[in-house]
């Protein structure tokens, strides 16, 4: 079931800073063209990005969720590609800083909330990570800047693990989930 809107009861805003997660990979094997916004998959890792730049012989994509590996099929919709290498950090290989993007009045739902065990140096803890809720199709980014604009929400977080939630029996995406920490 696709996540209802009446759900999503709060908004924020998010703010990307693009060259923050973009990744540099070989490929081969092109058919069609890919476009910058594009979204790509991996056949085989089910890794999903964001085209940043690309060339017939190398593609750079912003992180959406995963790692895609070598020698798998890299498909959009205008294009698909083989992989050829692993994926680097983009900033080695000179990718320019980009500016901050914003989005507003984004619709979200704040989660109480949930434990997990951390393992540190001085034992295991447990650390409580409120998460967000947004629709399919919202773009948030690991270390984007999330505001609440809700009042008990109106704090800064930053996002730790977005992920994107499927609906198994139609393979389609429900909804994004992001796990936050508070920033201020």
């Amino acid at each position: 079931m696709v996540l209802p809107s009446v759900f999503l009861i709060h908004t924020c805003s998010i703010v990307s800073r693009m060259n923050q997660n973009i990744k540099h990979m070989g490929i081969a094997s092109v058919t069609g063209t890919f476009t910058i916004g594009e979204t790509i998959t991996g056949g085989t890792s089910h890794a999903t990005g964001t085209v940043y730049a690309v060339t017939s012989t190398y593609l750079q994509y912003q992180v959406v969720s995963g790692v895609f590996i070598i020698r798998e099929t890299i498909a959009g919709t205008s294009a698909s590609a083989t992989s050829n290498t692993t994926p680097t950090n983009a900033l080695l290989q000179g990718v320019p800083i980009v500016v901050a993007t914003t989005q507003t009045a984004v619709k979200c739902r704040f989660v109480a909330p949930s434990s997990s065990k951390v393992n540190l140096e001085s034992g295991e803890h447990f650390q409580n990570l409120t998460r967000i809720l947004f629709p399919a199709g919202t773009i948030v980014y690991e270390g984007d800047e999330i505001t609440g604009d809700d009042i008990g929400f109106t704090r800064k977080y930053r996002a730790k693990t977005p992920k994107q939630v499927y609906e198994a029996t139609i393979k389609t995406v429900s909804h994004i989930s992001v796990e936050v920490e508070v920033t201020n």
